[in-house]
């Protein structure tokens, strides 16, 4: 069998021959992909139009094509309140419970904080474009989370150095808002760690079985 490329988070509507959560945050407008993620992202959580927000995201949570929440989270970088953040994030959590569905996380600056958060359920996360230190994503993988990586994450060497401490059955590759093949993503990961693209493929679509994605659309019905 030939496994797909998993493409975990992306802003774009998916190429040939990969599976891809295409994310669709405030005001859930463009529902087009045949797979999702839906989340209230923190950058637009806004007070006015919150109410109308939670209704539009409930409504799209009973859509078969969304298979995770997310992305959601706490920034502590942007200018959403910091208490309406984290009210937000702790109803997704619950949302998430509910509705069984995996969750992608959006995180600044807020690791600590958003695992506390997560430790109320055992909800699948994965925290997406994760972009710190080894240490703290092994404290991530400790606390049984995954970690999304980009092509700028794997552009470093000593990045992909740190690497070999997490197994990759923690791991998933994503686009995000990039313009690029997540094959060459694949493709990157597999030259630094001197392993078969195949292989890799192999691996991380596993993961998504593990993670709990449902890829079949009509299976969850």
């Amino acid at each position: 069998m030939e496994f797909p490329f998993v493409n975990i988070h992306t802003h774009s509507y998916p190429n040939s021959g990969e599976l891809a959560l295409m994310n669709v945050h405030q005001p859930f407008s463009d529902l087009s992909a045949p797979h999702l993620s839906v989340g209230m992202h923190p950058w637009h959580i806004k007070e006015p139009s919150l109410s109308e927000d939670w209704k539009r995201m409930q409504e799209c949570l009973t859509d078969h094509r969304v298979l995770a929440m997310g992305e959601c989270g706490l920034d502590r970088l942007c200018n959403t309140p910091w208490q309406l953040q984290r009210k937000v994030f702790q109803k997704q959590i619950s949302m998430a419970d509910e509705f069984q569905l995996p969750m992608l996380i959006h995180c600044v600056r807020a690791q600590d904080e958003v695992l506390a958060e997560l430790k109320q359920s055992d909800i699948p996360f994965v925290f997406h474009g994760f972009n710190g230190k080894v240490s703290r994503g092994i404290k991530i993988v400790e606390a049984g989370g995954y970690i999304g990586l980009s092509a700028s994450f794997l552009q470093s060497e000593i990045n992909c150095q740190g690497l070999k401490e997490i197994p990759l059955n923690k791991v998933f590759l994503e686009t995000d808002t990039k313009s690029i093949w997540i094959g060459d993503v694949y493709a990157l990961l597999a030259e630094r760690l001197k392993i078969e693209v195949e292989w890799l493929k192999n691996r991380l679509y596993q993961n998504t079985i593990e993670l709990g994605l449902n890829w079949n659309k009509n299976e969850r019905y």
